[in-house]
C-alpha cells in the first residue's frame, strides 16, 4: 500500500484548490494509515477519518463546481461527471468501512482509487480548469468575475 505523496507536478497554480488538494492528501494518508493499523487502533479510527475524508471530497468538488459554474466553464458536464463517477466509486467501499469489514483486497483498490485515480484527475483534468479561470482572471473586464477570481489566485 502506498500513501500519497505530493509533489509540485500536482500544483494547479490556484491557491484555494492546492489547499484543497493537499488538505485532501493529508486526509488520504490518515485514513490509509489508520486502515493499515486497524489491528492495533480498531475499525472506529479508520471508519472516522473515512468520514472525514468523505466530507472533504464532497466540500472540495463543490468548490470546484461553483467555480466552473461562476466561470461558465465549457469543459463542466465531464468534469462534474468525473467527480460523481470518483464519488460513487468512493461511497462503493463505504460500508465495509463502516462496518470494519475491508478486506485487504478491497483496501487495495480503495488506495488505487483515492491516490492513483486522484493524481490522475489533477494532473489531466483540474489544471484544464486552473487554465480556464486564469484566463478567465486575465480576459475579464467585469469587475466582479475578476475580483472573485483574484481572490483564488491568493
Amino acid at each position: 500500500m502506498k500513501l500519497f505523496a505530493w509533489g509540485d507536478d500536482l500544483n494547479v497554480d490556484i491557491a484555494l484548490i492546492d489547499r484543497q488538494h493537499r488538505e485532501y492528501v493529508r486526509r488520504t494518508n490518515a485514513f490509509l494509515e489508520a486502515s493499515m493499523n486497524r489491528q492495533t487502533r480498531g475499525p472506529a479510527s479508520a471508519n472516522n477519518t473515512f468520514r472525514f475524508l468523505r466530507k472533504y471530497i464532497d466540500e472540495h468538488f463543490t468548490t470546484e463546481e461553483e467555480l466552473m459554474a461562476e466561470t461558465s466553464y465549457s469543459e463542466e458536464g465531464k468534469h462534474v461527471a468525473q467527480h460523481r463517477h470518483f464519488q460513487g466509486e468512493v461511497d462503493r467501499f463505504g460500508d465495509a468501512v463502516t462496518s470494519g469489514e475491508l478486506s485487504t483486497d478491497s483496501l487495495l483498490r480503495l488506495n488505487y482509487l483515492l491516490v492513483d485515480w486522484f493524481q490522475r484527475h489533477i494532473k489531466q483534468v483540474d489544471k484544464r480548469l486552473s487554465q480556464h479561470l486564469t484566463e478567465k482572471a486575465r480576459a475579464s473586464g467585469n469587475g466582479k468575475l475578476r475580483d472573485f477570481l483574484k481572490g483564488i489566485f491568493d
